[in-house]
């Protein structure tokens, strides 16, 4: 059994009075800035914005084909593009409406072979018109996500008075910018210890499928608003801060990344980038030194590594604890009735859906719709058998690793063990993300490349963090390590 520090009662209830206060300030910043997005949202005249849409939609100036195929003009998830206008043109602008609904209109398929229902897309012109018609029946409440894309685009087509071919146009070249500027200063304040986050960066302009998602007005904000968060908490010297202060940090990225998820794969990027700039911050600065538990005292990095994991997760599943609360007190629902609503929509996602009926045949296409589409995260660089054979690699290069690891168990010092289970611990988010919601990935086949390129451009950093490469030897830490 592990043996804790020797403190006094009293130090003991100080420290858990100030992890609380921790916990509860970054809740209310997180919950603030979420709330003052949702409410400014609703300021803005929904006739602007639908009119302003509606106008590009007859002009031919804006497109969204109910087709999912790779166009570098139109996307190819024009699906939730098109839930985001009608979410954001629906017509509610109250308070409640604002904090825990997401109105938008789904009508029944005429073929039940592809879906239950028509894309949202077909009509789109008749659901935001002045005066559209509305069957009780086809109106859905989506508001298992916040939709804080929708939110956006209120704020910048109702409030800023931007055209949405225009907002289009800039959130594609913002979300290379914000890749660029991550990696720019990445090496700026880390130098030849940023080649660690190098491979991922390069992951994210070529093989996360940004010349199909980046003019998304439902995706690219959440990773536009992530990495924003990213380049301040180097900027800001966030990672030298104290354990305290970066947990609040953490927990508000966490917390607003999960106000734009839309389960895409967007706030796992994000947070797979964080863990590994904070990775590469405790590889050019040295470990954090912790004093308890004593667990992480023998592994600082590692228990760095955690902690941020920790965090930024505890922030956005309290952003959804929050939804679930507003959705209760707002609307008058039974506490009950609204979890099992929750848990109803996430968990036909599961894996274990596999195992069921829910999904007809996928089990004996699932090998063939990986294969098929993986290459949509690599689109228009590359085609699928050499995007194949990229992943196969990195599957050699993951199995060397772990072989290597296991075969020097005994040489590598305990610093080198600590910095390989870090790395290896920021590998596991995506196959963890994998196995818990399979069926999804699987469905939405565009995710699958997307995370794999990710997961697959990590063990390159791994190899490098485990020869020591001296292309990483960073002269403060080889300063200090000589002292």
């Amino acid at each position: 059994m592990i043996s804790l520090p020797s403190i006094s009662h009293r130090t003991r209830i100080q420290l858990i009075s100030r992890n609380v206060s921790s916990v509860c300030v970054a809740f209310c910043v997180a919950a603030g800035i979420i709330t003052f997005l949702s409410l400014l949202s609703a300021y803005a005249d929904n006739r602007v914005v639908a009119t302003s849409i509606l106008f590009d939609l007859k002009s031919g100036a804006l497109s969204f084909p109910p087709v999912f195929e790779r166009d570098m003009k139109t996307g190819i998830d024009t699906w939730d593009d098109c839930v985001v206008v009608e979410i954001a043109t629906y017509g509610e602008k109250d308070f409640e409406a604002a904090l825990s609904r997401a109105h938008f209109l789904l009508r029944p398929s005429d073929s039940e072979v592809l879906s239950l229902y028509r894309a949202p897309c077909i009509d789109l012109n008749e659901k935001i018109a002045p005066l559209p018609i509305r069957s009780p029946a086809d109106v859905h409440d989506y508001w298992r996500y916040w939709w804080g894309s929708a939110a956006f685009l209120n704020i910048i087509v109702g409030i800023l008075g931007l055209s949405l071919p225009t907002y289009q146009t800039a959130l594609k070249l913002t979300t290379y910018c914000v890749i660029f500027s991550v990696t720019s200063l990445a090496f700026i304040r880390y130098r030849r210890a940023a080649f660690l986050f190098f491979p991922v960066a390069f992951a994210l302009i070529f093989g996360f499928a940004i010349p199909l998602f980046g003019q998304s007005i439902a995706h690219a904000p959440g990773l536009i608003v992530g990495f924003t968060l990213l380049s301040l908490y180097m900027v800001a010297g966030v990672d030298r801060a104290p354990l305290r202060s970066q947990f609040i940090y953490l927990f508000v990225a966490g917390g607003i990344g999960f106000y734009f998820d839309l389960f895409n794969g967007d706030i796992i990027a994000v947070l797979i980038c964080f863990a590994l700039i904070r990775l590469v911050s405790v590889f050019y600065f040295g470990p954090p030194r912790i004093s308890w538990p004593a667990a992480a005292t023998a592994y600082p990095t590692t228990g760095a590594i955690v902690h941020l994991i920790a965090a930024f997760v505890m922030g956005a599943v309290s952003m959804l604890v929050f939804r679930i609360v507003l959705r209760v007190i707002l609307t008058r629902q039974n506490l009950l009735s609204v979890l099992t609503e929750w848990q109803t929509s996430l968990a036909r996602w599961s894996s274990d859906k596999l195992l069921e009926g829910d999904f007809p045949n996928i089990r004996s296409f699932w090998l063939h719709q990986m294969y098929s589409s993986i290459d949509v995260a690599t689109f228009p660089y590359i085609g699928k058998y050499i995007t194949a054979i990229i992943c196969a690699v990195g599957g050699i290069v993951y199995l060397y690793t772990i072989i290597w690891a296991f075969l020097n168990r005994i040489r590598l010092a305990t610093i080198e063990k600590d910095q390989l289970s870090a790395a290896l611990i920021i590998a596991v988010i995506v196959p963890l993300e994998y196995c818990v919601f399979a069926a999804h990935d699987m469905v939405h086949f565009w995710m699958m490349g997307r995370l794999l390129s990710l997961f697959f451009a990590l063990a390159v950093s791994i190899v490098f963090l485990a020869q020591r490469k001296p292309i990483l030897s960073c002269p403060r830490h080889d300063r200090r390590a000589r002292a």
